[in-house]
């Protein structure tokens, strides 16, 4: 269970890091304004993070495509090493 449930985390982190290091910004853009205004941007930003996940689950998921000039990279390193790939020679049993 913990298995399935660190990726689910580690996103969300990651979500909800990025919410309010927006929030921040735009909380130092509004640093003249009054506070109620700055107070908005934070109580946004929370309740954002608190409908992050029901939200994921409503909406479609997005997958994010990686430019040509990265596939073979990761293809590389999603790929096993050449030495663990047994050829046909080195197959038990037949």
């Amino acid at each position: 269970m913990t298995q399935d449930l660190a990726p689910l985390l580690v996103e969300n982190a990651i979500k909800g890091s990025a919410l309010l290091a927006l929030a921040g910004l735009v909380n130092l853009a509004l640093r003249r304004r009054s506070a109620a205004q700055r107070h908005i941007t934070w109580a946004v930003a929370i309740a954002g993070l608190l409908l992050m996940e029901p939200l994921s689950l409503w909406f479609p998921a997005r997958t994010v495509r990686l430019p040509v000039a990265f596939s073979p990279a990761i293809a590389a390193l999603s790929s096993p090493p050449a030495e663990s790939v047994p050829t046909p020679g080195t197959i038990r049993g037949r």
